[in-house]
């Protein structure tokens, strides 16, 4: 059984409600998991593994997200690490053709040699948006969730499963240095 902080970060809840989800399959999997918004997540020594995620406003990270990413890159080299964004709503909304890694993002993941996210689709209800582009989105009226909540499930336990493998090929004495073998970031 392994250490996991989920961190996220998230406006209106939805990418929230996606780390819970996540958080209930890793468990499935028996690990300990502490789940937490990145403004108030701890260091990622105390853990065995990290999955970080993101709600994606205006093609971007949430600045907590990406400074918690930053900050803890150079420690996350040496530990299984999962990232996952949420956003915006679903492939058939009005001129969404796919979702990019922000720039923020991609350059601490390059930096620091982890993997990209993992991309879920989001929730946008109109009475909780701000911002133009997302009253645009949301132009009809109609909340739209379109989180495939097994897609987000199937993800969580894989990770869970691939913890316990990768994990168990985690070099023993502590001199030997520990980094992922896989973009999956084992």
């Amino acid at each position: 059984m392994s250490k996991v902080l989920v961190a996220y970060a998230s406006r209106t809840g939805s990418t929230r409600e996606i780390a819970e989800a996540i958080s209930d399959e890793l468990r499935q999997t028996d690990h300990t998991v502490i789940l937490t918004p990145c403004a108030d997540a701890a260091d990622v020594d105390g853990f065995d593994a990290v999955v970080i995620g993101s709600a994606l406003h205006g093609r971007r990270w949430m600045p907590a997200a990406v400074g918690y990413l930053h900050r803890q890159g150079r420690y996350l080299i040496n530990r299984p690490t999962f990232l996952f964004q949420s956003g915006p709503g679903g492939e058939d909304l009005p001129g969404v053709t796919s979702t990019p890694v922000p720039g923020a993002v991609r350059r601490v993941i390059r930096r620091f040699d982890l993997p990209e996210p993992v991309t879920f689709p989001g929730r946008l209800d109109p009475g909780r948006v701000r911002g133009r582009i997302a009253r645009w989105l949301t132009q009809s009226g109609a909340p739209r969730d379109c989180r495939d909540w097994t897609a987000i499930r199937a993800w969580g336990y894989e990770v869970g499963i691939e913890l316990h493998e990768c994990l168990a090929r985690r070099p023993q004495r502590p001199h030997d240095f520990y980094h992922p073998l896989s973009v999956s970031a084992c």
